[in-house]
């Protein structure tokens, strides 16, 4: 949006009510850029409950902010909050790259941000890189703060090629804010 200075803004947004299976895939987000001060960004987000097997794979993703003051929002690319302890959910071959901000900006990105529990999770060949980013505020690649029942792989994922031109808050590669069982 080129008018607006607080905003939420959704693209892929599933907040239907519980299904056994739910596949958010082959979708591309790019050209896309705002001049928004303030708000919440969320190119894909789930919150409805999955009971069996939820996938979130294969999607291109980039952002860039244009604005003449910067982003003090938070970006969230590919955010998942509903999947239960049953539930296989495959966040995989996902392409995060072409992020821009024009100035300064100082909110929090998520690119990969999981907050409901799961069964079994995988995080497998996600690349996130070839970014030059003026962004001073904190940056999370992939956020995990749930627990898993049974087993958790983050494997063959790329992380590469990432330039903060501003003062850098902190940077997570891998950032998980719980346990797996067993």
């Amino acid at each position: 949006s080129s008018l607006a200075t607080t905003q939420a803004w959704y693209g892929i947004w599933n907040n239907g009510g519980s299904s056994a299976y739910l596949s958010m895939s082959n979708n591309t987000f790019t050209n896309n850029t705002t001049n928004a001060t303030s708000g919440t960004t969320y190119l894909m987000y789930n919150t409805g409950a999955v009971a069996s097997y939820n996938t979130m794979s294969n999607n291109n993703f980039s952002f860039s902010h244009v604005g003449a003051t910067g982003y003090t929002g938070t970006l969230y690319n590919l955010y998942n909050a509903g999947s239960t302890i049953t539930t296989t959910l495959s966040i995989n071959g996902n392409n995060f790259s072409s992020y821009n901000h024009t100035t300064t900006g100082t909110g929090i990105i998520y690119f990969i941000y999981n907050t409901a529990s799961s069964y079994v999770l995988g995080y497998t060949n996600n690349f996130i890189g070839n970014l030059n980013m003026n962004h001073s505020g904190s940056e999370y690649c992939i956020y995990n703060s749930t627990s898993t029942q049974y087993s958790l792989s983050v494997i063959s994922n790329s992380i590469t090629n990432i330039t903060r031109n501003a003062a850098a808050g902190t940077m997570y590669c891998y950032y998980a804010g719980s346990s797996s069982l067993p």
